[in-house]
């Protein structure tokens, strides 16, 4: 014996059984087809049971809370709220919420709500935000407190003057281009190696100044060349630096103008002539600051040639009769002669009077002088012609100033004496001497 086969199928209606129809079994006959279709519904009841219980639709089954939520009494404009488990009340919905509940988007809610939009919002009273840790670097709102901190890690330990943006550009002489500024400078700036005439500093070299420059005889043509050393001098105005970096050779010549550069002529004006005293000066040409030198009788170099302004005398020579540059050795500003002339040479009793030396005439210098006297009994002395007049004798000497011989045949030492402008000092002997000479070793430039 077998089941009639089932389908969930809803039958429109159940066949009913006619006297005139035949009998007949099976699964198709027609006397089980009434018993298929019931057989039919009920399956098909069955999967739309089935379905609510437990499908894609499926009804929560009856529990405590619905029951509470069937027993609420609800109106128009109500919310339904939880008060305790499976305990429920109502509140009203005003016409605001209905209307937030109602927009269609955050951006319909923003405006109900009088919200600033997320991008670019524009707030007014006093709003917050978290204030992050120091240093944060990200997108995160910052708060008043954390710029502060900022700006206090900013100036740090800043003097008052210098703790903000304005007094850092006035300080920085408001130059947006202060960096290419600085650096110009600093490429303009004097190099180590140049000297400081060399960029125009014409003030480094205090009044007076003379250093180096050392002269002497030219070896090869001593008697009318002189060589200059290498050396810096201030000029006679003391405003500008003369330095001369290399040797340099002037000559005083016996025809010819003055010349510019080593070996050339050297005499301002005129020709070399026999027994004369020649000022050796420093020179500076006024367009380009060439150092050059030259002679002249001025003792302010008057007859210097054009377009040279500053000078500076640095000491003098003289010719022999034969128009020849005397024969001198030159340490520091010391003058002294190879060979000393003798420049008094008297005898007996010498009356108080001014002497000329062989030393330059124009300027006062401390004359290096060999004094001695052959007698038996003599006394001299010696000054400058604008000192007090000394009267010598063994009762009235002052030491210092002069040299006694009592009962000795011979006797000489060493003095310097302050010349003036003519190339004098004064002399005096008292008693009779066979003998009283002066001889000039040189003189040192003051």
């Amino acid at each position: 014996m077998a089941n009639l086969p089932e389908s969930p199928e809803w039958a429109d209606g159940v066949y009913q059984l006619e006297t005139s129809d035949p009998v007949e079994a099976g699964p198709e006959g027609i006397d089980n087809l009434q018993a298929k279709q019931l057989a039919n519904r009920t399956a098909w009841l069955k999967a739309q049971i089935l379905e609510l219980l437990e499908g894609a639709g499926a009804k929560q089954p009856l529990d405590a809370t619905l029951t509470a939520l069937a027993a609420l009494s609800t109106a128009a404009n109500q919310l339904i709220y939880t008060t305790g488990p499976d305990a429920f009340a109502t509140t009203t919905l005003s016409a605001f919420i209905r209307t937030l509940l109602d927009d269609a988007d955050a951006a319909a809610a923003r405006a109900t709500l009088g919200a600033a939009p997320l991008a670019s919002p524009g707030f007014s009273g006093t709003p917050t935000v978290p204030t992050a840790a120091a240093g944060t670097n990200t997108a995160q709102a910052a708060s008043t407190a954390f710029v502060q901190t900022a700006i206090a890690a900013l100036v740090a330990s800043s003097p008052a003057a210098l703790d903000t943006l304005n007094e850092l550009a006035a300080a920085l002489g408001n130059d947006p281009n202060f960096a290419a500024t600085m650096t110009n400078a600093l490429a303009s700036k004097a190099n180590k190696a140049t000297t400081l005439v060399g960029y125009g500093i014409t003030d480094s070299l205090p009044a007076g100044y003379i250093s180096g420059l050392t002269i002497a005889n030219n070896a090869g043509t001593p008697s009318t060349d002189i060589d200059i050393a290498p050396g810096k001098a201030k000029d006679a105005a003391d405003t500008v630096n003369l330095v001369l970096p290399a040797t340099l050779t002037k000559r005083l010549q016996n025809a010819g103008a003055w010349a510019a550069g080593t070996g050339g002529n050297g005499l301002f004006s005129g020709a070399r002539a026999a027994n004369t005293w020649y000022h050796l000066f420093l020179i500076r040409r006024d367009s380009d600051g060439a150092i050059d030198a030259g002679f002249d009788v001025s003792i302010s170099a008057a007859n210097r040639p054009a377009g040279y302004g500053a000078y500076q005398r640095l000491t003098s020579v003289k010719t022999d009769g034969s128009g020849n540059i005397l024969p001198f050795f030159n340490i520091g500003r010391q003058m002294i002669w190879k060979a000393p002339p003798l420049d008094v040479n008297l005898s007996g009793s010498v009356v108080d009077a001014a002497y000329v030396l062989s030393v330059p005439p124009g300027v006062r210098v401390m004359a290096k002088l060999g004094g001695g006297l052959i007698a038996g009994e003599a006394f001299w002395s010696y000054r400058a012609t604008d000192a007090s007049a000394i009267v010598p004798s063994y009762t009235t000497y002052v030491g210092g100033v002069g040299m006694a011989s009592n009962s000795i045949d011979y006797m000489a030492h060493e003095v310097s004496v302050l010349t003036n402008t003519a190339s004098q000092a004064h002399f005096r002997t008292e008693f009779a001497a066979t003998a009283f000479r002066v001889v000039t070793y040189g003189w040192t430039e003051i």
